[in-house]
């Protein structure tokens, strides 16, 4: 029941998902969505008037201040010195006062418990068993040293154990006043300038790490404080006076790390925005001087300040530039939208393919608006040339075509440009290596086909970079500083094409060249198992195969897809083979002992029972709209008139003997069942005459043509006259009738008069 339930709940979704594939409204909503995504990108709060200035360049005007305004400090100033804010605020450590007083009361607990076992009348065994079960870190010696099993004289050993518990309690008192820590290397790379703070309750104290110590040093530095404390003492005095110690030492000193975050954000809050004051009617930027980064600070606050000042002037002005954004957005897109509409209309019809194009135009416009919001996000390098155009055209041209691939490119580079606030020189680079990247792209089929981009990419950033910095008077670190990241983008754009074209394949069931050529490998399963099965549809499929890609080759249309989809377009014969003809021995045929209807039937399963085998082995899309498409909605003929013959010719209807359909839909649909045709109706001929099979070539065009079967399929009266011509000289290397020649002589005297 679970099985069924799911399974219900799988066809609903499906059926779900096909209609918002194909539907206007979510068609609409996608287009709406990306306008405002693309909207919001846009930057705000910036006048651009002089966004054509950089570093580097020779100011062609003077600039002076209309307003008194404030400068703004740049990226890399702020950040520097909210690093020194930070910085100036030592780590935070709060001081326990508790844990003294709790040591130093266990500390008398075990010399009171040391003097009650002295009084006792109890075995020194006995004694040392009682005081192993305090379980403290002593060792064995000095819990014996402690108890006198050796002392000579009590009174001496009672002076000796009130000296170590004074020594001990002074050593305590002394570690703990100072504050004690586990590890210094725990905050060592929070201190910056030797110093730490101290809490205790409300009081803060700044005090010097080397001050405090831990228990490392502890270690180290007991062993002489116990000597100075007690001079001319033997060894074993000085080691019991040591264990105890360590025995009752614990931090007392916690790093505080919210507190020292908070402070140190508040420092960094601190930190004014802007650095100093330009009044009104001082110069900016003198005529022909050179721009420093000072002046682009200063020329960048101005900007900024206009535009803050329109809008706030009029409220009108904010609703305007909405205004703007959305209609540059809008006009952007409908570039992409009317190209499909008259052009691509099978990209049009399809919104998940849509999806995958306005992916692939709101990356680029989200890293070209971050790169903007971020400036200093690669330091002195202009990170504007990182803005993946060619990437989204390289995947674009393997997955949807060249075409597709170069508006989309020239759509790209109209919102790069406005999102990176209407500069020329990016778009125009970004443009030509995206078209180059069309180009290269455009025919792959291997993956190794990859390595050209992967060095005439970068070669022509950094070409292109050069020529157009070159031409600005840019300065020669600038333009090394822009090359940098063009070469980089350059490069990792085949390497990122490479690994995320399985995954767009996948998610939006697309089939690139690559795919399609590893399905064409004759040992895939399917065709090993149509070899054996059906060895006479095999042999026809490699046929149509050779025609249906020699003729997509002569117009144009995809010749790896219509090969690939020959090879597979009559898998589903393998089921019952013998009911085809080209599988059938001499003088056996089944359909004799069958009505005509019935044998119309198992002719019209074969297109179904071919497309649940490439659901089973994972077929894509456009594999099995072959399988469906390439009989079309064409009539049985011969059974037609087989059930006309034997019936009332009134009763019998011709929709009975059509192919379910549909009728091709694509170039490449409407190719391979031209081909299947052909191949099939010059196969029956008797005599296999070069102008016989051009007039069958012929006949079978129009036939289709009368039909109405190609219809759908966008073939033109040029195209069909190209795939005649293109199917004449295969055939008639099938086809050409053979030379007859003579049995071989068995007469000795007599010898053949050629070789």
């Amino acid at each position: 029941m679970l099985n069924i339930h799911f399974k219900r709940v799988l066809v609903y979704w499906r059926r779900v998902g096909r209609q918002l594939n194909t539907s206007t409204r979510a068609k609409l909503g996608l287009c709406l969505a990306v306008v405002v995504l693309l909207s919001l990108l846009f930057p705000r709060g910036e006048s651009f008037e002089f966004s054509s200035l950089q570093v580097g360049m020779v100011s062609d005007k003077e600039i002076i201040a209309p307003f008194t305004f404030s400068v703004l400090k740049n990226d890399a100033e702020l950040e520097k010195q909210r690093a020194t804010a930070r910085q100036s605020i030592p780590p935070i450590l709060d001081y326990d006062a508790s844990v003294a007083p709790k040591q130093k009361a266990k500390l008398d607990s075990l010399f009171r418990e040391i003097s009650r076992l002295l009084s006792s009348e109890a075995s020194d065994s006995l004694n040392i068993v009682t005081l192993k079960r305090l379980k403290l870190p002593l060792f064995e010696e000095t819990i014996q040293l402690l108890l006198g099993t050796e002392a000579k004289s009590k009174r001496r050993h009672l002076q000796m154990l009130s000296q170590l518990k004074q020594t001990c309690k002074k050593l305590l008192t002394d570690i703990y006043a100072l504050g004690m820590l586990e590890n210094k290397q725990q905050i060592a790379d929070e201190v910056t300038k030797g110093v730490i703070i101290i809490c205790k309750g409300k009081e803060e104290k700044t005090v010097v790490l080397s001050q405090i110590v831990d228990i490392s040093q502890a270690e180290t530095m007991l062993s002489e404080r116990i000597r100075g404390l007690l001079p001319n003492s033997k060894d074993r005095l000085l080691k019991a006076c040591y264990e105890i110690t360590m025995a009752f030492l614990s931090t007392n000193l916690n790093f505080n790390e919210t507190k020292t975050a908070q402070r140190r954000e508040q420092a960094v809050a601190s930190v004014p925005l802007y650095k100093r004051t330009i009044l009104a009617n001082e110069r900016i930027l003198a005529s022909h001087q050179v721009i420093t980064q000072e002046n682009m600070d200063v020329i960048r606050s101005l900007a900024k300040a206009k535009a803050e000042r329109e809008l706030q002037r009029s409220l009108w002005r904010r609703y305007l530039l909405w205004f703007g954004r959305i209609s540059v957005s809008m006009f952007s897109i409908s570039v992409l939208i009317l190209y499909l509409y008259f052009f691509k209309k099978q990209i049009y019809k399809n919104n998940s393919l849509l999806l995958l194009l306005s992916i692939m135009i709101i990356i680029p416009a989200a890293v070209a608006a971050f790169t903007v919001n971020n400036p200093g996000f690669m330091g002195e390098y202009r990170s504007e040339f990182l803005v993946p155009i060619t990437l989204s055209a390289m995947l674009v041209t393997i997955l949807l075509g060249a075409e597709t691939g170069i508006i989309l490119t020239f759509v790209n580079l109209l919102v790069m440009g406005c999102v990176l606030g209407y500069h020329f020189q990016s778009p125009f680079v970004s443009g030509l290596c995206g078209v180059l990247a069309v180009y290269l792209v455009r025919k792959v089929r291997h993956r190794r086909q990859f390595y050209r981009p992967m060095i005439f990419l970068p070669l022509a950033y950094a070409v292109i970079i050069t020529a157009t910095d070159l031409l600005r008077f840019t300065s020669f670190s600038t333009i090394s500083n822009g090359i940098l990241p063009g070469v980089l983008n350059g490069f990792l754009s085949p390497v990122l094409t490479i690994g995320l074209l399985p995954v767009f394949e996948s998610i939006f069931g697309i089939s690139t060249n690559i795919t399609l050529l590893e399905l064409s490998d004759l040992n895939h399963p399917l065709l090993k198992d149509l070899a054996i099965k059906a060895p006479g549809t095999y042999n026809h499929s490699i046929i149509v195969g050779s025609l249906s890609e020699a003729a997509a080759e002569a117009i144009g249309a995809n010749s790896l897809l219509a090969r690939v989809g020959s090879y597979y377009h009559d898998i589903g014969k393998m089921e019952k083979p013998e009911y085809f003809v080209e599988n059938q021995l001499k003088g056996k045929n089944p359909h004799d002992k069958l009505t005509p209807s019935m044998s119309s039937l198992i002719l019209a399963s074969h297109i179904k029972e071919g497309c649940e085998l490439a659901d089973r082995h994972k077929l894509p899309k456009v594999i099995k709209d072959i399988i469906r498409q390439h009989h079309g909605r064409a009539v049985m003929s011969y059974f037609y008139h087989r059930a006309r013959e034997k019936g009332d010719k009134g009763e019998v209807k011709k929709d009975r003997f059509r192919y379910p359909g549909p009728r091709p839909q694509t170039k490449e649909a409407a190719i391979v069942m031209l081909a299947d045709s052909v191949e099939a109706a010059t196969r029956s001929l008797r005599q296999k005459t070069s102008s016989r099979i051009k007039e069958t070539i012929k006949e079978v065009i129009q036939l289709n043509l009368i039909e109405s079967e190609l219809d759908e399929s966008d073939l033109t009266l040029r195209d069909l006259n190209r795939i005649s011509e293109s199917f004449l000289p295969i055939l008639s290397g099938i086809f050409h009738v053979r030379v007859e020649y003579p049995k071989e002589q068995t007469d000795a005297n007599s010898s053949p008069k050629g070789n």
